[in-house]
Formats: C-alpha cells, structure tokens, sequence
C-alpha cells in the first residue's frame, strides 16, 4: 500500500477489529482529529502483534510521519501488547511524560491524544 509522504500515522491495536469482528471506534476519531489541523493520515488496523506492530511503527518512522497515535492494545491482557511493541522501536523513553499529559484532563480535553 502506498503511504502519502509525510503523512501521519494512526495505528489502531485489535484482534477483532483488525478480523472485521468490532468496529473500531477509535482510529476513526483520531484521524478525523489529525485531517482537522491539516495533516494527511495514513490508517491502518493491525492485530494485537507485538512484532507486526513493531513493523508497523518502523515504517513509519522511515517514512518519517510527524505524527504516530496508537490506539487500543494498552490493556493488561495478555494480547496487550502495544506498549511493549513501542519500546521495540523508541530509543528513548520519558518516564512520567504520560501522567503529565493525563494530570491536564480538566484544562484541556484533548490532553490523552
């Protein structure tokens, strides 16, 4: 699949929406949330794989994306792998930097994206 230059990733984390099984309800929201301010965005939804996410992410940091949301697969099941694909691919974490963008809910509620 061809990705538009410089286009903004949204990868969406399911099993069953990744099967047809559920909808996804969250990759929709987020890309209409990018289109919005001007980004061009790339979608795409992929199985709760740690090494096919993986994949996922690196080409999009290859093709250099300004932008990366992933969502679902942040649960504590054990097909919730999101978060350890992402480590597969960052050099870099910052620790706490989650919580600071979850503290500003109240003052700004797009602070989770």
């Amino acid at each position: 699949m061809s990705v538009e230059t410089n286009a903004s990733w949204v990868l969406t984390c399911s099993d069953s929406a990744s099967r047809g099984e559920s909808a996804d309800l969250t990759g929709p929201v987020i890309v209409e949330f990018l289109h919005a301010r001007g980004y061009d965005v790339h979608h795409e939804v992929v199985a709760d794989d740690e090494k096919e996410i993986a994949l996922l992410l690196e080409r999009a940091v290859q093709e250099r994306a300004p932008v990366v949301v992933c969502t679902g697969g942040t649960g504590i099941g054990p097909r919730d792998v999101t978060p350890e694909a992402i480590r597969l691919v960052c050099d870099k974490e910052l620790p706490g930097f989650g919580e600071a963008l979850r503290s500003q809910r109240d003052r700004i509620p797009t602070a989770d994206l």
